[in-house]
């Protein structure tokens, strides 16, 4: 019986989630309801959680990563003045090797969006722009029961657009060379 390699391309997963499916998600939902999306500057960090976890859950899952979406409270620094505000992510936990971790949080829209290796479910406070913010709070989101919940930008499932999400990233055609 051949041992599953638990081992992903963190380079090819950051470019895949940051440059394909982060502008796939906000590019569905300014579709669907440009008016909220304006009012929310662009900012679906929650409906991106919910979908990034589902495709990871699908595509990482099987190979020893427990999959979970947090909402946070979050006080941090912005021009100078410190605000408050609430953001999600996905953190990747690797079951059998704490180092192989991957923590997800590409729905930024003022800061740079994160893929990288992470032993623990935390910000890098190294990366620019982060070394002020602080977690308040923060709780697991059932991001597979969110499915069968109404979404607020769209007023559907979202299992409806998680589908159409993952169905456009599928059908994306990736530059070729002959």
């Amino acid at each position: 019986m051949t041992k599953i390699e638990n081992t992903i391309n963190i380079d090819l997963l950051s470019s895949m989630l940051i440059n394909i499916v982060k502008p796939t998600i906000k590019e569905y939902y300014y579709e669907k309801n440009k008016a909220l999306m304006d009012e929310w500057e662009g900012n679906c960090c929650a409906q991106t959680a919910v979908i990034v976890a589902n495709i990871m859950k699908t595509s990482i899952g099987r190979l020893g990563y427990e999959i979970k979406a947090y909402h946070g409270e979050f006080i941090d620094m912005m021009q100078g003045n410190q605000v408050q505000y609430n953001h999600c992510w996905v953190y990747c936990r690797n079951v059998s090797d704490n180092n192989k971790s991957v923590f997800i949080d590409i729905a930024r829209t003022h800061k740079q969006n994160i893929v990288m290796l992470r032993n623990t479910n935390t910000y890098d406070k190294t990366i620019s722009g982060y070394e002020f913010q602080y977690i308040k709070s923060y709780q697991e989101i059932d991001y597979i029961a969110s499915l069968q919940e109404n979404e607020y930008f769209t007023s559907n499932k979202g299992l409806i657009s998680y589908k159409e999400i993952v169905k456009r990233i599928a059908n994306q055609k990736l530059l070729k060379t002959k």
